[in-house]
């Protein structure tokens, strides 16, 4: 079993890590190919999952088919949807994909159950990290309700160039779309609308910064 100690993995000063390195000594491990379903709804996970490595996007999908992203896991994370099916009992209505190679542990319901039975600590340190996504999902929610689309993209634009440096973004506009909830023909229409005022410039497959202070002037006019 990878070691949890290394790395940014849980302090294992804290008795809720102590207990979660416990319960992971258990575990298997399991690989997991980019662009794999990890699940989708409507699933009822068996088993704990543990990501030690990679990313999972999670989204849901409207009957016609658009996607909005509603969040990411990432190393030294549980699953939360597992967490929601072995704590709540209930099913998920989202879907997940690995967008890079995953590595992660996975423990049966029964240990799981048994290693929460025993530490109110593990069970407290769970519960936190999903109270604490669902406040990032009821925020992504009030934004998708209360901002408008162009202001949600620069946003959306402006932390992606200053993850980047200011490179050229190498990204779709169905992508883009995918993550905000929209067809591609809108977000096409609003990057033209930057174009033509200065702030990027589009190229085949990529987004070039021209003006990022006035994306983020955008933004700040508004917040």
């Amino acid at each position: 079993m990878a070691n949890l100690a290394q790395g940014a993995g849980p302090d294992l000063k804290i008795p809720a890590c102590v207990a979660l390195e416990r319960l992971l000594e258990q575990a298997k491990t399991i690989d997991i190919p980019p662009g794999t379903s990890v699940f989708h709804a409507p699933t009822l996970c068996a088993r704990f999952l543990w990501i030690l490595s990679g990313t999972v996007r999670v989204y849901q999908h409207s009957v016609d088919g658009r996607e909005i992203t509603l969040y990411r896991m990432g190393p030294n994370e549980p699953c939360l949807v597992c967490l929601n099916s072995l704590i709540l009992g209930a099913p998920t209505d989202s879907h997940g994909v690995a967008e890079t190679a995953v590595r992660g542990l996975t423990v049966a319901r029964e240990e799981f159950e048994r290693a929460i039975a025993l530490s109110p600590d593990l069970a407290r340190y769970l519960l936190r990290i999903m109270t604490e996504r669902l406040h990032e999902v009821a925020a992504l929610a009030a934004t998708a309700a209360f901002d408008k689309l162009d202001l949600r993209l620069a946003c959306y634009l402006g932390r992606m160039f200053e993850r980047s440096n200011n490179r050229p973004l190498r990204v779709t506009h169905e992508h883009i779309a995918r993550e905000l909830g929209t067809s591609r023909e809108v977000i096409s229409r609003i990057l033209k609308q930057f174009e033509h005022q200065g702030c990027i410039r589009l190229a085949r497959g990529a987004i070039e910064p021209v003006a990022p202070q006035e994306l983020q002037g955008r933004t700040s006019g508004n917040s």
